[in-house]
């Protein structure tokens, strides 16, 4: 259901561009792109670019995913880009709504953040006594 979605979502709203400012077809469809700008071509990618940023960072949360800066790294960085995409084409038909969703990915960016700085993922550098230098790659010590 996560990859049929999207792809859904996406040919039907493609297809029927024309139609997204028709009542009739709104009324019919307007889950897929509800609080959507009808006008813009954004309107179609919007619902699959979220599916599929949600499907990722689901597959990273409950997948066990090392290095953990990885993970971190896709939190921090698909809601940067998402804050980025929605400033920049502003897909959504009020201020409100755009300002919510932007709220949204930023606690979202925090939340990743707060994984690195809060947790007990501390790194633990090691030296090599009989070299004198420091291992390339530190261990995180969970």
């Amino acid at each position: 259901m996560v990859v049929v979605l999207p792809i859904f979502s996406y040919r039907i709203l493609r297809t029927n561009f024309y139609l997204l400012n028709d009542p009739i077809f709104t009324q019919k469809y307007e889950t897929i792109y509800q609080n959507l700008y009808p006008g813009k071509l954004s309107a179609c990618i919007y619902t699959t670019l979220f599916c599929l940023k949600r499907a990722l960072i689901a597959v990273v949360t409950f997948q066990v995913v090392r290095p953990v800066n990885i993970s971190i790294s896709v939190y921090i960085y698909l809601s940067l880009y998402t804050i980025a995409y929605n400033l920049n084409v502003r897909p959504m038909k009020d201020r409100i709504i755009q300002f919510i969703d932007n709220t949204n990915e930023v606690f979202i960016m925090i939340s990743g953040y707060s994984i690195m700085f809060f947790s007990n993922w501390i790194y633990n550098v090691r030296y090599d006594r009989d070299q004198d230098n420091i291992n390339d790659l530190p261990e995180l010590r969970y």
